[in-house]
């Protein structure tokens, strides 16, 4: 059975795994808030302690959904995947692949060419996120991956983002379902936000109702029945969690309100390389 069959939605998109919440650009506006400091006393919950996925988490989401998904996409992103230590972002690939999972991971490019061409070659399919201050490492890579990479390359040209706190605001976005509910879970914590915009939302309202919630709802990779939690998902979602999505999220609308271009910072490091140098 494929996730499609098991939500019953058309067309299940893929899951989304968040495996750091740390970058090497700091974008104006990023949907992650990875351009917000991380600091202890920081007013926004997700943005006080530096984290990574654990071996365990993916462990526990391929046992529970065994038999399930296995032809739908899995996709890495962050913040950055590839800052994580490259080893363990290499135990993160070969872990999804010991369970047959298919990937697909969005990068800027970092670190991607510290990946080992054996792992690299485990993805399906790759995102080069072009956000306009890293043009030339972007096509370092792709010239890079065209001697050997078997799978299919993606650049994103993104060089301005969306004042998200103003889209979420906007009355355009009020009351209107983007109709992505369930077709792009994401995995954090053990936790699967029914739409990955709904941590970032999360983090940017600066609490953590959206996450208890869901745990109070049992809609987390440690219970046992989670799968016919989601499977029920209409009658077991929260309804707190329902009006964020109905009445919180840009996606809709998402381009409006004002965008602002990305610059270059002091503290962006475009590539590895750069930074050993």
């Amino acid at each position: 059975m494929n996730y499609t069959e098991l939500f019953n939605v058309k067309p299940f998109l893929y899951f989304v795994f968040p495996v750091v919440n740390y970058c090497n650009l700091h974008c104006e506006w990023c949907s992650t808030l990875n351009h917000i400091p991380i600091r202890r006393d920081s007013p926004y919950p997700t943005r006080r302690n530096k984290w990574e996925i654990s071996l365990d988490t993916i462990r526990l989401f391929c046992e529970r959904f065994k038999d399930h998904g296995i032809d739908n996409m899995h996709r890495l992103t962050g913040a950055e995947p590839t800052c994580m230590p490259i080893k363990k972002l290499e135990a993160v690939i070969d872990t999804f692949k010991s369970y047959n999972r298919k990937l697909w991971m969005i990068t800027n490019g970092y670190n991607l060419m510290g990946l080992s061409k054996e792992h690299i070659n485990k993805f399906s399919g790759l995102t080069l996120d072009d956000h306009g201050i890293n043009h030339s490492h972007i096509k370092t890579c792709k010239k890079y991956l065209d001697h050997f990479y078997n799978g299919h390359v993606q650049v994103l040209v993104q060089e301005t983002h969306w004042n998200l706190v103003e889209a979420m605001n906007h009355p355009s976005n009020k009351g209107k379902h983007c109709q992505s509910m369930m077709r792009t879970p994401a995995v954090i914590d053990s936790i699967i936000y029914p739409c990955g915009n709904l941590f970032n939302i999360e983090q940017i309202n600066k609490d953590t109702r959206i996450r208890r919630e869901l745990l109070d709802a049992q809609w987390t990779l440690e219970n046992p029945k989670i799968l016919q939690v989601l499977k029920n998902w209409r009658k077991t979602m929260p309804r707190y969690v329902l009006n964020q999505c109905l009445n919180s999220c840009w996606r809709p609308n998402w381009r409006v309100g004002k965008s602002v271009k990305i610059t270059l910072k002091t503290n962006d490091i475009i590539s590895k390389a750069i930074e050993e140098t």
